[in-house]
């Protein structure tokens, strides 16, 4: 896919966190605060010593989706202006009854732009994931909400519908034109 962007997006670096196991990704993605202080107080900073000319960097996007995307926009909410855009595709926001959006409703707004999609078809409700991980509301209305918490916020969002459900061809269908949006090419 990024070759077909060439031209199409900045000149840029792409560095991808795995989660170690189902287990952790349970643990680590919805909001929590040792992993948002791994991205930012020990990844960034080992990147920077192992390729110097990322201490140039100026304009860093994170990107998500799923419970990975709820984690993105924590990450931007806890470490406030070290990314400056968010591309969130199907991000949880469902979880904890909407924890994240209310906590942006209460805090002072974070500069961070964001780029949110969602399928159509992700109307699941009721959802149990696991024994203590229970989705009540569906996707859509999960991101829905954050949408609107970000925009009464004054946040830039850009928001997208793709005709699909929660899976990988549906972010693979909406990504190309999520990172046009967060990495233009200003050549």
């Amino acid at each position: 896919m990024i070759d077909r962007l060439q031209g199409d997006i900045a000149d840029s670096w792409f560095v991808f966190v795995s989660i170690e196991s189902a287990e952790a990704r349970w643990l680590e993605c919805p909001c929590y605060q040792p992993f948002a202080r791994f991205v930012v107080q020990e990844l960034l900073p080992w990147l920077s010593t192992q390729h110097q000319e990322l201490q140039l960097v100026r304009n860093r996007t994170l990107i998500g989706l799923s419970y990975t995307g709820l984690a993105a926009a924590f990450v931007a909410k806890e470490f406030p202006g070290i990314f400056q855009r968010v591309i969130s595709q199907s991000g949880s926001f469902w979880w904890n009854d909407c924890w994240l959006s209310e906590q942006y409703r209460l805090s002072v707004r974070v500069p961070t732009d964001f780029y949110l999609d969602v399928g159509t078809k992700e109307l699941a409700e009721n959802v149990l994931h696991r024994e203590d991980v229970l989705q009540v509301i569906s996707q859509i209305e999960g991101v829905h909400r954050f949408r609107d918490v970000l925009r009464l916020k004054g946040h830039s969002v850009r928001y997208v519908e793709f005709d699909g459900g929660h899976d990988f061809a549906g972010w693979h269908q909406t990504l190309p034109d999520a990172l046009r949006w967060a990495l233009p090419n200003q050549s």
